[in-house]
């Protein structure tokens, strides 16, 4: 079970973003690098977004555009690309959907995800991390799939699907197998 930690991260990082409903008052300046663990004075964490650009159309395409150096850290987990689209629902300021595009990296702790393309959809608690060799990487620097055309993990269900994986497994010491890269 260990083995989807990495892509569960991922999908904490993202749900976590859709929560990020209303504005919030960005940190100190030197609270800047450590986001992380962080919380607002009513004792509420929060997500900070820092990009080179954003645009915001609330009204007619109820979207927040972040392009340029996008750089998302939440409590659970920092999320990097270069750009990162969010779609509002129709009523109200729910998140719908995220997407995550160009260099797509998360992380929390040691444990990486890897894609061109990252997207959360609220609906179906999905996230799917696609493009050039989605892969996932372990605390121990192991792959957990060097190779696959997609990702799909369920937020929900706790439940991880690769489209065409492919993996070279050796054994490690103590017996567990790791992916090879």
């Amino acid at each position: 079970m260990t083995a989807f930690r990495p892509l569960l991260l991922a999908a904490l990082a993202l749900a976590a973003l859709a929560r990020a409903q209303a504005p919030v008052p960005a940190p100190p300046r030197n609270a800047a690098s450590s986001a992380a663990g962080a919380s607002l004075p009513d004792g509420k964490p929060f997500t900070r977004i820092t990009a080179d650009m954003l645009n915001f159309d609330y009204g007619t395409n109820r979207v927040a555009i972040f392009e340029g150096n996008v750089v998302a850290v939440d409590p659970q987990l920092t999320l990097w690309c270069r750009k990162m689209v969010v779609f509002f629902s129709e009523k109200g300021s729910e998140v719908a959907r995220i997407e995550a595009t160009q260099d797509v990296k998360m992380k929390q702790v040691n444990k990486e995800a890897f894609g061109d393309k990252a997207v959360y959809t609220r609906a179906t608690a999905n996230i799917v991390l696609t493009g050039n060799r989605p892969r996932l990487l372990d605390e121990n620097g192991n792959w957990i799939v060097s190779r696959g055309e997609g990702i799909l993990y369920n937020v929900n269900t706790k439940i991880m699907r690769v489209d065409k994986p492919e993996m070279e497994v050796q054994s490690s010491e103590g017996g567990a197998l790791a992916p090879k890269p």
